[in-house]
């Protein structure tokens, strides 16, 4: 069916296509890598923006622990915590002091709500309000890290409310506990926990927004939620789920595609070393849709462009290329109708513009050689010696030769052929291969010598099955045997390619498989056999002894080409009428084994001068 399609459309279908596929591919790869882009750049903007909360929550913690360590330097607050027998009325100026210590701290530190101490020593009287006994929160596992540490400025951060209620306060309070050791005796004092208000210590969180659904907040690293920002209140969290999703990364900080409950989450992280807490920015995919969305209409809006632009480029790249081929084929048409006087009126440098100059010197040819024979036929009426025949012969064979060669229908169809190589695995090679062997044929046949050496009709019998080769499937492989040393020998112009075609025409007529024709050269004395041997089906023996009668009775009608060709009887006597009756062809055939043709030809050039 595809034989069948104008080359023109094949080449623009073809183009449409490349160009289709081309713009798809790019298309898809630039909208990957906007959206990859856009990610990246939404990640990296907001894992600064998490890192200087997150350096901010570091400041003000670290300041709350100076502060706090400065609070029990107090004079007043050790003598209140020091063991021994205590004056109640010094007791009171003690615990007095301690509590304006107290409220001065919170007046100077707005983030800090209230300072309780939980004392070791229990002759301290407790007013539960803010001092009280240490035996509540003695058991507690960071109660026993603390005291093991044995240094003031360890510090432990929580927002878990104590078993003992009088701990509690509300959900907005932030508490560190830090332990009060006796630097003499290296033995705790107290327990103390200063509480602070975590809406202040967060409040830079408050001042990010991830779009309508997106929420920012900050849990410990045992899951624990410690703070979400307020605008995100009434959305869904799944903190737990999200902190392993980051803790899987292995990093501190960083951005993260991942699905949680079926939907497709973008993570922004950071966390605190010291405190172990991550702040988390949780984005749904969807968030990002009207952006990518953008982007793909503008990709798609380009691409389309770029394919009107493309169609029309196709149409116009496969009118040019088809344009001089099809007129060429159109002058091939004249001439196989019988118009010698055709016009080629191609002209240029490349392959259509070669084959239209060697189709006008064919022509010329072609013409000049018609004019001669019937010049020669007039001769030849009034000479009848076998000089002149023979020279007559040597036109008639000059002129058969061009014809088979340049025939119409040969040349139609070789351009058919290339025209088709245009869509074959490798088209540029193929192309060349073809006209290169083309070329070769059309420059033999210009010249006008009536003999060649055997290695020019090698080579012309080789581009004359390249040629075939690319036509048909079945391949016809030639196998030199030729020894070096005859190949500068004379023969008869055109001698082999009969040969070569009879064994193509009647050897392989019914073969579907490649086909091989060897080449071999064997010297008797001075006589050198070329002996053409084919793996074709052979002849039975009753059509072999009708051909051996003809061979030599020296007939010339058998095995000819339909088209006024040079047949292996024709070639047989006229290497008999130019060397002797000694040389000539003998033929050899077994049905279903292959067929064997020697060429019998003498050694010496010298029986060949005086005939050029």
């Amino acid at each position: 069916m595809a034989n069948n399609i104008r080359l023109r459309t094949k080449i623009f279908l073809y183009l449409t296509v490349c160009i289709f596929v081309t713009i798809l591919i790019l298309s898809f790869s630039v909208f990957d890598k906007s959206e990859s882009v856009l990610n990246s750049e939404y990640g990296e903007t907001t894992l600064q923006v998490l890192k200087q909360i997150n350096n901010n929550i570091d400041y003000r913690i670290n300041n709350l622990e100076v502060s706090f360590n400065s609070f029990y330097a107090g004079e007043r607050f050790e003598d209140l915590l020091l063991e021994g027998d205590y004056d109640y009325e010094d007791m009171l100026v003690y615990f007095e002091a301690v509590k304006k210590q107290i409220e001065t701290f919170r007046r100077v530190n707005e983030d800090i709500l209230d300072i309780r101490i939980f004392s070791y020593d229990d002759h301290i009287p407790w007013d539960n309000y803010s001092l009280f006994s240490a035996g509540e929160i003695m058991n507690e596992d960071w109660a026993r890290n603390l005291l093991r540490g044995k240094k003031s400025e360890d510090f432990y951060w929580t927002d878990r409310y104590d078993d003992t209620g009088y701990l509690v306060r509300d959900d907005s309070d932030l508490y560190c506990y830090t332990a009060v050791f006796n630097v003499r005796k290296n033995n705790p004092l107290a327990i103390l926990r200063m509480d602070v208000d975590k809406n202040k210590i967060f409040k830079a969180l408050d001042t990010v927004t991830l779009g309508k659904e997106g929420v920012v907040f900050v849990v410990k690293d045992d899951g624990s939620l410690i703070y979400r920002n307020q605008e995100s209140k009434d959305r869904e969290l799944n903190s737990r789920e999200k902190l392993e999703a980051v803790k899987a990364t292995g990093l501190t900080e960083g951005v993260l595609k991942t699905r949680l409950n079926g939907k497709k989450e973008f993570l922004v992280f950071s966390c605190d070393n010291a405190l172990q807490w991550y702040v988390i920015g949780s984005l749904p995919s969807s968030e990002f849709a009207h952006k990518t969305n953008q982007v793909r209409n503008f990709i798609l809006l380009v691409s389309s462009l770029i394919w009107v632009l493309g169609l029309i480029f196709s149409y116009f790249f496969a009118q040019s290329v088809t344009q001089r081929i099809t007129a060429l084929g159109n002058v091939m048409d004249e001439i196989a109708a019988g118009d010698l006087d055709a016009e080629v009126n191609i002209e240029g440098r490349d392959e259509a513009g070669q084959l239209a100059l060697h189709l006008k010197e064919m022509i010329t040819q072609i013409q000049g050689l018609i004019v001669q024979l019937e010049e020669q036929h007039r001769v030849e009426q009034k000479l009848q010696n076998e000089k002149y025949s023979l020279e007559i012969m040597k036109k008639e064979a000059e002129l058969y030769a061009l014809q088979t060669q340049i025939n119409p229908h040969f040349l139609y169809n070789t351009l058919e052929m290339i025209k088709g190589l245009l869509y074959s695995e490798n088209p540029q090679k193929n192309i060349i291969t073809a006209i290169g062997a083309l070329s070769g044929m059309f420059r033999y046949n210009l010249n006008t010598e009536y003999t060649a050496k055997i290695r020019d009709e090698l080579t012309h019998i080789r581009n004359y099955l390249t040629i075939h080769n690319l036509r048909f499937d079945e391949k016809v492989i030639l196998q030199n045997r030729v020894d070096e040393r005859f190949l500068d020998l004379p023969i008869v112009r055109f001698s082999f390619e009969p040969i070569i075609e009879n064994a193509i025409v009647h050897g392989f007529r019914d073969s579907t498989e490649d086909n091989t024709i060897e080449i071999l050269s064997v010297q008797e004395q001075d006589i050198l056999i070329l002996k053409f041997t084919d793996d074709g089906q052979g002849m039975d023996p009753q059509r072999l002894s009708e051909i051996q009668q003809r061979l030599a009775a020296e007939e010339t009608n058998i095995n000819s080409r339909r088209k006024g060709g040079i047949g292996i009887c024709n070639v047989n006597e006229r290497i008999k009428k130019r060397y002797g009756a000694e040389f000539g062809i003998r033929l050899e055939s077994r049905l279903g084994v292959g067929t064997t043709v020697s060429v019998f030809l003498p050694v010496s050039p010298a029986c060949d001068q005086g005939w050029r």
